[in-house]
């Protein structure tokens, strides 16, 4: 979606990726599209976890829940 603002033009779903990375790292939270092409590159053959999942086991390797992807 384009939006011509102040004469403008932002690509708001451009903007609203970026925004989310930026937050994601805010908290702590690596980037689940990097951990894919890691997998992909190092681990051919190894199933990838869907985002909630990467997710789940990121906040459970930082809060404490044990478990997490670990590989390198």
């Amino acid at each position: 979606m384009i939006c011509r603002c102040f004469g403008k033009t932002l690509d708001v779903g451009a903007w609203a990726k970026s925004a989310r990375e930026t937050a994601e790292l805010v908290v702590g939270l690596p980037s689940y599209e990097t951990y894919r092409a890691h997998v992909a590159a190092r681990h051919p053959g190894q199933d990838i976890p869907t985002r909630d999942e990467f997710f789940r086991a990121r906040q459970a390797a930082r809060f404490g829940g044990g478990g997490g992807l670990r590989c390198c």
